[in-house]
């Protein structure tokens, strides 16, 4: 959460509240839920704007999120802490589908996170009302993920009906970088 000039200066004026102690509005303060909220503000202009200026230029351009996940526990963390506002964004229509990041070694936690975005995003269904794309994880500092575990994984993804499944990370011929090799994902997939 940003305290610049310039943010202090915006909030105020959305506030409509000159403020002489800040302290209020710092973490833990009695008024910090205020100052997070006005957060996203800035946040979903800036969404809007990219959104408005890219369907200007080509209306046919999809736009996505790579969005932090949600958990059923915290659905509304996200939002609260890095003003990322995604429900909103999808409700307006900034964002032509989502990408949740769902960055998990075991299929148990990518399958609680896919439930918490069907629950919370598109509405309990995998056909919300826009297109749900797992953004699944292959490369761990301590231990990459085997091909058979993404594909278990992917499996998941498409047995919940999801429209579909990104990989972050991988190697390969052409590819610089220490990263798994893809080929080994893509032939077992």
């Amino acid at each position: 959460v940003c305290y610049c000039d310039h943010c202090k200066a915006a909030f105020q004026e959305w506030l409509n509240e000159t403020i002489t102690d800040w302290t209020q509005f710092y973490p833990g303060g009695s008024r910090y839920n205020e100052y997070l909220e006005w957060r996203t503000l800035p946040v979903t202009q800036l969404v809007k704007d990219i959104h408005d200026l890219v369907k200007s230029i080509n209306p046919n351009i999809l736009i996505s999120e790579a969005a932090w996940s949600l958990f059923d526990d915290t659905p509304v963390y996200w939002r609260k802490f890095k003003g990322q506002d995604t429900a909103k964004w999808i409700a307006e229509g900034y964002i032509d589908f989502v990408a949740p990041m769902m960055y998990a070694k075991s299929v148990t936690d990518v399958e609680e996170m896919i439930n918490a975005n069907l629950k919370y995003w598109m509405g309990g269904s995998p056909e919300g009302p826009i297109p749900l794309v797992a953004f699944l994880r292959n490369d761990w500092d301590d231990a990459d993920l085997s091909p058979d575990q993404l594909k278990a994984q992917i499996d998941l993804v498409r047995s919940k009906g999801l429209d579909g499944w990104i990989i972050w990370r991988y190697g390969g011929p052409g590819v610089d970088g220490d990263f798994p090799d893809i080929t080994n994902y893509l032939s077992i997939i």
